[in-house]
């Protein structure tokens, strides 16, 4: 096997001999390469100090932890307006239009977790709240408003 290696081993004893790679071709050598000496980036820390200096250390990168956003929670008492809980729910960038006479109370409470035009859409799904005066509910995203009317169909705010 030693006649395959493009240098000659003749200087080493057959038990100290090894082969290593070194540009394209394997080589013979008596001993494994040197180790490298490990580098010292900071001087050792003395843990018995009172106060702990810190030389060229650099202390790891905080981890970041993932804490969820809470839920918003929408809720109606029984008894309560369905005017003012309305107007309370809905986002402060949106218009409420009550189209309507109407002013139901609430026959139960209600609550519903998640977003705000979720928890409208949820409400006017349920028309048991409120079973005495029905309504509607028209959402008009590109204008932003919320038009509550008399049960009929949505057309324009």
């Amino acid at each position: 096997m030693l006649d395959m290696v493009t240098e000659q081993t003749n200087s080493c004893p057959p038990d100290r001999v090894i082969f290593v790679s070194r540009e394209s071709r394997v080589v013979a050598v008596c001993d494994a390469p040197p180790t490298p000496e490990p580098v010292v980036i900071a001087e050792p820390l003395d843990l018995t100090a009172d106060t702990p200096k810190a030389v060229g250390v650099i202390a790891p990168a905080a981890t970041a932890v993932f804490t969820p956003a809470p839920i918003p929670k929408w809720t109606i008492e029984q008894g309560q307006s369905i005017r003012d809980a309305l107007a309370a729910w809905i986002p402060a960038d949106w218009t409420l239009a009550w189209d309507t006479p109407a002013a139901p109370l609430a026959n139960v409470s209600f609550e519903y977790q998640g977003e705000a035009m979720d928890a409208i859409a949820d409400l006017f799904d349920r028309r048991s709240i409120w079973p005495e005066s029905p309504l509607t509910a028209c959402s008009f995203p590109n204008e932003r408003i919320l038009q509550v009317r008399a049960t009929g169909e949505c057309g324009a705010p």
